[in-house]
This record gives structure tokens, sequence and C-alpha cells, in this order.
């Protein structure tokens, strides 16, 4: 589907006949996401508890990915910012990213910190988010540019590869650190 084919009048069958490329490719590298798991298996088997942790370490990118994603679209049919550098926005959203992810990362540590009892657990996770939310955010909007650029629908292939990218990096993320400290779990 090149930008602009599908439209809210569309038939299903023509929407979904335009989708489903964007979705069986990232059925493939959701994969991925679960070799991760299993490369970092013996992790997860010495502390348990991080599983209880991977929901919330791919919604949180999940969620400021689709909300840079849509800044990013809206920005992107706002007429004023035509002459707005992709350098610019992506600083700007990355400094958002650290706002966020600080803000996220601290309330997560105090919450983690009350429920498990663990400074070392409560690091782990409070890291994980403030890094995966600055990248999400940089990934949300560096996504749609790239898809725009390549002359594809960025409404129909950004959100699900910005979704795909940002849990992959976001387990990746949670993994390095969890396997960094783990020798003081």
């Amino acid at each position: 589907a090149t930008k602009g084919d599908e439209h809210g009048d569309s038939s299903p069958y023509v929407a979904a006949k335009q989708r489903a490329p964007w979705i069986i490719i990232l059925l493939f590298l959701s994969m991925i996401s679960g070799g991760l798991i299993s490369v970092f298996e013996s992790t997860l088997a010495s502390v348990v508890s991080l599983a209880a942790f991977i929901p919330l370490i791919m919604a949180a990118a999940g969620n400021v990915g689709t909300q840079s994603l849509a800044v990013s679209l809206r920005n992107m049919n706002d007429e004023d910012d035509d002459e707005t550098d992709l350098k610019e926005v992506l600083f700007n959203e990355a400094k958002t990213g650290v706002l966020l992810g600080g803000v996220s990362g601290i309330v997560v540590f105090g919450i983690v910190m009350v429920l498990y009892q663990d400074w070392v657990l409560s690091i782990i996770v409070g890291l994980s988010i403030f890094f995966s939310i600055i990248i999400s955010a940089v990934i949300g909007t560096l996504i749609p540019d790239i898809i725009v650029k390549l002359k594809f629908d960025p409404a129909v292939a950004s959100g699900p590869f910005i979704t795909t990218i940002n849990d992959t990096l976001g387990l990746l993320i949670y993994f390095i650190i969890a396997s960094t400290l783990i020798h003081l779990l």
C-alpha cells in the first residue's frame, strides 16, 4: 500500500489486503522478542520475579511509542510545521522521553520497592522503564518519517512497526540491566 491508498471509506477486504503484508512481516519480527526471552532464560530462571515485569516494560514502551506516533502524525499533517527539522523534533521528543522516563522510573522504583522490598529489583525495573521510554519516544517519532520517505502510508505501517521495535528494545534493555545486576539480587 502506498501513502494514502487506504481511506476510511474502503471496504474491509481492501483494508485487510493493504494491512496484511505489514502484519505478516511484523509477526516474524515479533519472534525476536520471544527469542530474547529464550536467550535470557537463565536470568529469568534465577530471579523468577523478573518475569512479572515483562508486561509492564512492554506496555510502557508501547504507550509512549503510540503517543509519539500520534504527535508525529499530527505534525506531519500540520502545514505550519513543514519547516520543522526532523533533528529538532527528535531532540525534543528525546527530551520529553527523558522527563517521562524519569518520572515513570521513579514511580515504578517506589512501587516495586514497596511491593517487593528489594532495592536491586526496584533499580532494575526503574532503570528499564526509564531507558525504554526514552528509546520509545524517539522510535515513535522516527518511524513515521521513515515510512513516509519509503512512500508508504504512515497510518497503516507505523503503529505496528513502533510496537514491535519498542517491545523488542524494551525487553533487550530490561534483560541487559537485569543480567548486569542479577548478582546483587
